[in-house]
C-alpha cells in the first residue's frame, strides 16, 4: 500500500473519529494514538491500542448495565462475553471480535502486521462508535438525552433497526419531549433510498410541532412511500397536514407491520399439523429449574399451568427451555403461546419455528431466512440480521419447538454445537422458548449459560 494511500485513509479515519470526541473526552480516550502509530509505521502498536480502547468501551458498558462481576481485571474476550447479551447489533458483535482476533495475531511472535491491518482494527472500532452514536445512546458520552425517556428507548430502537439494514443516519432532530424527526439514507444497488421517521406521543402533539415549525421540516422531495409517522397512541382518524397524504401512520406497537405479516405467518402455524384446534389454553405442570445470576445457585420449583409461566415469559422476557416426553404437549403449547398474540399487550410479534424441518445440511442462520422469508419485506439477505436484531432487543418472542430434532448428532457435543449458532439470539432482554424430547440437556451448565444468554 503506497505512502499516499495509507495518509488518505487516515486522514479519513481520523475525521470520523473526531466525530466521537464526546465519547472521547467523556471515557478519558486519546483516538488520536492509533493513527499516529499507523502513520509512523507500528500498526501492532495501533492495535493494542485498539484493543485498550474498546476495553475501556466494553467496562463502561458492563458499569452501566451493572454486568455482575468487576470488569476491572478483565481481559478483552471475557468483556466480550459478558457485554454480549447487552448488544443488539450482530455487526457491533462481529466488530469488536474483529478487534480482539487482530490484537490476539499482533501479540503473538511470527506474525506479520500489516498496514492493512492496523487500518481495519481502527476501522472496526469506528462501527462500535458509530452504533452508540447513530443511535442516540448516551451510554458511552454521557449524553442526557432531551427526550421523554420512553421516547428515547423508541428512538434507539427504531434508529437500531435501519442500521441494521445499512442505512445512515442523516439527520436527527429532538423537537420536543415528545417528538424527534430521523433521516436515514443507503444506496442499495443502483437505487439511492430514504427514511424520514417522525416518531411523537400522539397527533397533538405532532400538530404543536408543526405549528411551531411552519413545517418546514417536512416539505422534502423524498419519496412518499418512505415516510412513517409513528405514534403511540392513534384513533385512526385524519393525519394533520402536511402528513396527511405523504406519511404511513403506525402505532409504535403496530410499526413492525412494516416487515413482518405477522397474520399469515400465525394463519400458516396455527394450520399445520398438528393443527391447532381451538385457542383455549393447554393445561399442564411441571417444574422449573433455574440459577441464580449472581450466586450461580441452582433452584427447583413447582410451577402451575404451564401456559402461564409462558405468558410470563412472554410478557417480561427470559429464556426458556422445555423438556417433555414425546405427546406430552410441548408443540401445542408453543402454538397457542404464538396464537395469543393477536391480544397480547407485549411482544405481539411472536415467531414460531418448527426445529424438525431444519437440514442437517444447513445452519440456523439459512433455516431461519428460508423459513421466514416468505412473511417479511425485507430482502432475503437481510432476513436473519433484521430477526436478529427483533430477538435480541427484546421486541419480539421466538418459539423454537423440537431441537432435538435439529441436532447434527444425538450428543452432548451435537446439542452445544447446535446451541452455540441459537445463542445468536439470545440477550439479556430476549424472550425465546424452545421444547426438547431429551431430558439429559437439564444437567448440562454449558447449555444453562447459552439458555441465559452468555455463551
Amino acid at each position: 500500500m503506497s505512502n499516499v494511500e495509507i495518509d488518505t485513509r487516515l486522514h479519513q479515519l481520523r475525521n470520523e473519529l473526531d466525530d466521537h470526541s464526546r465519547v472521547a473526552s467523556h471515557l478519558g480516550l486519546d483516538f488520536e494514538r492509533p493513527i499516529k502509530s499507523i502513520g509512523d509505521g507500528y500498526p501492532e502498536n495501533a492495535i493494542a491500542l485498539v484493543g485498550k480502547i474498546t476495553e475501556r468501551i466494553l467496562k463502561q458498558l458492563w458499569r452501566h448495565h451493572n454486568i455482575p462481576g468487576d470488569p476491572g481485571g478483565k481481559a478483552l474476550n471475557e468483556l466480550i462475553k459478558g457485554a454480549q447479551p447487552y448488544i443488539p447489533s450482530s455487526n457491533v458483535l462481529d466488530a469488536l471480535r474483529d478487534v480482539q482476533r487482530l490484537r490476539n495475531r499482533s501479540t503473538h511472535d511470527g506474525y506479520e502486521i500489516a498496514d492493512e491491518d492496523g487500518l481495519t482494527a481502527v476501522r472496526r472500532l469506528l462501527d462500535v462508535l458509530a452504533w452508540f452514536s447513530s443511535t442516540g445512546s448516551g451510554i458511552l458520552s454521557g449524553d442526557v438525552p432531551k427526550l421523554a425517556p420512553e421516547v428515547a428507548v423508541k428512538a434507539e430502537f427504531l434508529a437500531g433497526l435501519y442500521l441494521t439494514l445499512d442505512f445512515k443516519p442523516v439527520k436527527r432532530f429532538e423537537l420536543s419531549r415528545n417528538t424527534l424527526y430521523q433521516l436515514f439514507f443507503r444506496e442499495h444497488g443502483l437505487r439511492s433510498e430514504y427514511i424520514e421517521l417522525l416518531l411523537s406521543k400522539n397527533v397533538d402533539d405532532v400538530i404543536q410541532v408543526l405549528d411551531a415549525t411552519g413545517g418546514e421540516l417536512l416539505q422534502t422531495k423524498l419519496p412518499k412511500l418512505t415516510r412513517f409517522l409513528i405514534l403511540d397512541e392513534h384513533d385512526n382518524g385524519q393525519a394533520p397536514s402536511p402528513l396527511s397524504e405523504d406519511y404511513r401512520v403506525l402505532t409504535y406497537e403496530r410499526f413492525m407491520d412494516a416487515f413482518v405479516d405477522l397474520d399469515r405467518h400465525l394463519t400458516d402455524v396455527i394450520s399445520a399439523y398438528p393443527a391447532l384446534i381451538g385457542p383455549e389454553a393447554l393445561t399442564v405442570s411441571g417444574d422449573l429449574l433455574t440459577t441464580d445470576e449472581r450466586t450461580g445457585e441452582q433452584q427447583i420449583s413447582k410451577v402451575g399451568a404451564a401456559h402461564q409461566l409462558l405468558d410470563e415469559v412472554a410478557a417480561t422476557g427470559g429464556n426458556l427451555l422445555i423438556v417433555g416426553r414425546s405427546g406430552s404437549g410441548k408443540t401445542t403449547l408453543l402454538k397457542q403461546l404464538v396464537a395469543r398474540s393477536a391480544t397480547a399487550s407485549r411482544r405481539r410479534y411472536r415467531f414460531y419455528l418448527d426445529m424438525s424441518l431444519k437440514r442437517h445440511d444447513e445452519d440456523f442462520r439459512e433455516f431461519l431466512t428460508r423459513t421466514l422469508a416468505p412473511y417479511m419485506t425485507v430482502e432475503s439477505g437481510y432476513v436473519f440480521k433484521v430477526f436478529h436484531y427483533f430477538a435480541r432487543s427484546g421486541s419480539v418472542l421466538c418459539a423454537l419447538d423440537g431441537i432435538d430434532e435439529a441436532v447434527p448428532s444425538m450428543t452432548q457435543a451435537g446439542f452445544l454445537e447446535l446451541f452455540t449458532e441459537l445463542a445468536q439470539v439470545l440477550s439479556a432482554e430476549s424472550a425465546v422458548i424452545t421444547t426438547s424430547r431429551v431430558s439429559f440437556l437439564e444437567d448440562s451448565p454449558q447449555v444453562r449459560r447459552l439458555l441465559d444468554g452468555t455463551p
